[in-house]
């Protein structure tokens, strides 16, 4: 999707990663999240989301369309190859919130890992035995 967005677009950059480790009761989502970004990684506003919001801010996220100076390009956007690619992630996304006991969005105040400028989520998928971390941004 990166690639994808990126190849035909003015001015404009995706980020996408996934990010895992062992879940630990004893540790906050802060703690979580700094064992797979980094100590500079501080978080806020934490809140429960449902895979509905998830999806939604998937959808809009990668479907930004920009404007005239900024932005992938609207035959990008329009392509098969982005819709499949974009059903692709909402799938997986929807497959690992069943595997999920909990599932968190945040923002990160200091220590993302790209440099977000229009869109940004963090999503925190949270196991018995394990944690995956969805973190998506787009900048100039």
């Amino acid at each position: 999707m990166e690639d994808l967005l990126y190849g035909d677009g003015k001015n404009y950059t995706v980020f996408i990663r996934s990010y895992g480790t062992d879940f630990i009761a004893d540790l906050t989502i802060q703690e979580i999240v700094q064992r797979m970004i980094g100590d500079e990684a501080i978080i806020e506003d934490v809140r429960d989301v449902n895979f509905s919001e998830v999806e939604r801010e998937l959808r809009t996220g990668f479907g930004y369309s920009g404007d005239d100076n900024a932005g992938p390009a609207v035959t990008t956007l329009e392509s098969s190859q982005f819709r499949v690619l974009l059903e692709e992630i909402c799938e997986e996304a929807k497959l690992e919130s069943h595997r999920s006991t909990g599932l968190k969005t945040f923002r990160f105040k200091d220590g993302h890992p790209a440099y977000p400028v229009f869109w940004d989520f963090a999503f925190l998928f949270i196991g018995d035995s394990k944690c995956e971390l969805l973190v998506g941004s787009s900048s100039d």
